[in-house]
């Protein structure tokens, strides 16, 4: 018997974030630990609502099934409310990040 194969991009799939709100000083910076409940290996890709004043590295990190994934979130300097979103070709997950003083 042969199975179909599912492709990643037909999943529907639930992101973790380990933080959901980040308070960060003006030039502070964090780890988030990100996870997938897809069942294969994804590509998880980090992005900034505004790159000039929000960092997110690396760009993107392949997560396997029931593992999770870091980014590191920094400030530059620039006080405001950002977003980092993490998404796969199946779901995202939004982190808001506040910059203080």
């Amino acid at each position: 018997h042969s199975f179909p194969t599912r492709r990643s991009s037909d999943l529907v799939c639930t992101l973790t974030a380990d933080k959901v709100l980040v308070l960060l000083s003006g030039n502070g910076s964090t780890k988030v630990s990100i996870g997938h409940n897809a069942g294969v290996a994804l590509t998880v890709t980090g992005t900034s609502s505004d790159s000039s004043h929000l960092q997110i590295n690396p760009d993107s990190v392949t997560i396997g099934s029931g593992s999770t994934g870091e980014f590191q979130i920094k400030a530059k300097r620039s006080l405001g409310t950002y977003t980092a979103t993490f998404s796969t070709s199946c779901g995202t997950k939004v982190v808001t990040v506040i910059v203080g003083l």
